[in-house]
């Protein structure tokens, strides 16, 4: 079931992370978001591919876990017709991040890290590269696959 697989890698990030407290609840508030009856495309699926997708580049980044960690929360704010999605998601993140007591480098690469899935401009940086492709691959998905997941965004 994929959201076994998910609390397990969240399990995994939050102690690789060495975050405090109960990680539980984070990843609970994740699943309730990312099931919100308005998704069709921003859903666990999505994120499950993002970090299937960056398994294949974990060697390449420089802070794994800083990427893993936006990659669950890029699209946790998600409201149809609103601009500020990416915004008010990397406020959320930050947020955890902070609650968790991690460091202020790892609360404003995060940031980062989500800020660049608005896709306004390409990254410099290669850990936030990574993000962004990672958010973007289901576009080099099979045709079949890509028209199905284009149909769930529109």
């Amino acid at each position: 079931m994929i959201e076994d697989w998910l609390r397990d890698r969240w399990l995994a990030l939050w102690k690789n992370m060495g975050a405090r407290g109960d990680p539980l609840p984070p990843f609970q508030n994740l699943v309730r978001r990312y099931r919100e009856p308005h998704r069709k495309y921003h859903t666990l699926g999505h994120i499950a591919h993002c970090l299937k997708e960056f398994e294949y580049a974990r060697h390449l980044a420089k802070h794994p876990d800083q990427v893993e960690f936006a990659l669950w929360y890029h699209d946790a704010i998600y409201e149809i017709g609103r601009k500020d999605n990416e915004e008010r998601s990397a406020q959320f993140a930050s947020a955890v991040a902070q609650g968790a007591g991690l460091n202020r480098a790892f609360v404003n690469d995060v940031t980062r890290h989500v800020l660049a899935t608005m896709h306004a401009v390409v990254p410099e940086e290669s850990d936030t590269q990574l993000v962004a492709d990672a958010d973007l691959s289901s576009l080099g998905a099979l045709p079949e696959v890509f028209a199905r997941l284009n149909r769930n965004i529109r």
